[in-house]
């Protein structure tokens, strides 16, 4: 039988993907997938229905050989792109949410897009694209959008997988952003601009890096797309700014300083709510101005949120949401998912909306 491979099936995010994915469609087949399956026994037993484990080393060629894969999530890094590769030349439908933007835009240099025999949707985007979805579902109501400005507020209590850390230790590596249509170099941690989120909390938020800086200019056509950070722990965000700006950071990401720069990042919590803030101004039909704001909370953390936006994607594209599948070519978050399908969709697992 044919089955959703998981990889990293049993992680934090993976298996919150392999339980929504379970409660959703009883009979479709999983595999957990990951270098120690033995860890997943626990998981497969309470998931019940057709689950399974399975060794895959994505550090090792053809990773996935064993395996008869109807379609892939990828929730752990593919450093040297086996997963992917493998995807590829075997036509398996892949969603990938592990890659920050340079490593997609390598990525997609180097595919062969007129090759394709299978849908790839690369949501590597915040909460595995779940904020572009809403920010570009916002901008259909406008004619021309100008600015779009995402605010995340992320919880030091909130859970989080190892693998975040990777997305984390970029802090001191500029990146490029669209204002005004135009590339612009820009380093973390720098530019503030102050917002107030959901729960009250008024805080200054810092440029960071993330996929939907590149490719919401694309698909809006928005002049200017930024994307800040903060913590909710006004010390913890004072440690990163001193450690970013002094050129400390530069210093730590010595493979020497490995352990101490993971325990600078990586502490997780037992979890708490993740929210988003988007501000979008731009012009209506009839050339009226206009200022929108959108929020995103998740009660249940920012990996829950992930999840949700993994099955999201996984769902359109093997159309399981009732629609058709998706033909073989490249998607973003975005522009992949039907927008009502897949904004019910949030809501429905528990997303809330404003």
């Amino acid at each position: 039988m044919q089955a959703i491979v998981i990889l990293g099936g049993y992680g934090v995010v993976g298996s919150q993907i392999a339980q929504i994915l379970r409660q959703s469609h009883p009979d479709l087949a999983l595999i957990l997938a990951g270098r120690n399956p033995q860890q997943a026994q626990q998981l497969v037993a309470e998931l019940g229905g057709p689950t399974s484990a399975a060794a895959v080393d994505v550090f090792k060629p053809q990773p996935l050989a064993e395996l008869q894969p109807r379609a892939i999530i990828n929730a752990v890094n593919d450093p040297h792109d086996y997963v992917l590769q493998e995807a590829v030349s075997r036509g398996i439908p892949l969603v990938d949410i592990t890659r920050w933007t340079s490593r997609l835009q390598q990525t997609l240099n180097g595919i062969d897009r007129n090759t394709l025999k299978a849908p790839l949707v690369f949501a590597s985007h915040w909460m595995a694209g779940l904020a572009s979805v809403v920010a570009f579902a916002a901008t259909q109501q406008l004619a021309q959008t100008e600015q779009m400005d995402l605010h995340v507020l992320f919880s030091l209590k909130d859970k989080a997988g190892p693998n975040s850390i990777e997305y984390m230790e970029h802090i001191a590596t500029p990146f490029t952003i669209t204002e005004k249509h135009q590339p612009r170099e820009v380093y973390p941690y720098t530019e503030p601009q102050t917002v107030t989120f959901p729960n009250g909390y008024r805080a200054k938020t810092y440029r960071f890096d993330t996929p939907d800086q590149w490719t919401l200019p694309q698909s809006t056509k928005a002049a200017s797309v930024s994307a800040r950070i903060t913590f909710d722990d006004r010390l913890t965000m004072g440690l990163l700014l001193g450690l970013a700006r002094s050129g400390v950071w530069k210093l730590l990401m010595h493979r020497r300083f490995d352990r101490l720069r993971h325990a600078l990042l990586y502490n997780p919590g037992k979890g708490a709510a993740h929210e988003l803030v988007w501000q979008i101004s731009g012009r209506d039909h009839a050339g009226k101005p206009q200022q929108l704001t959108k929020t995103i909370v998740d009660r249940q953390g920012q990996t829950h949120l992930t999840a949700v936006g993994a099955v999201i994607q996984l769902e359109t594209m093997l159309g399981l949401d009732g629609s058709q599948a998706f033909a073989p070519g490249i998607y973003f978050p975005e522009t992949a998912p039907k927008l009502a399908y897949a904004l019910g969709r949030m809501q429905q697992l528990g997303v809330e909306l404003n």
